[in-house]
């Protein structure tokens, strides 16, 4: 049973990913987000977790990876 779940709001849709490892779940979703085109993002990201530090801390990350993604678009 997935204890982490990552909804994303591309463009093409949304796209549900879950996972039971952190760490999977954040490298399933910084591959959805580089597959986006630059000048879509930024685009909603919800983190569904019941551990608040977990989600708090996935929640920053992706926020992280967008900017910098959204900061190297000319």
């Amino acid at each position: 049973m997935p204890k982490i779940a990552v909804l994303v709001e591309d463009p093409d849709g949304s796209r549900l990913l879950a996972s039971e490892s952190e760490r999977e779940v954040a490298l399933m979703t910084e591959s959805v987000i580089d597959g986006i085109a630059p000048s879509a993002l930024p685009v909603p990201i919800w983190v569904h977790c019941a551990d608040t530090t977990v989600l708090t801390r996935l929640t920053s990350y992706f926020a992280g990876v967008q900017d910098e993604l959204v900061a190297d678009v000319p």
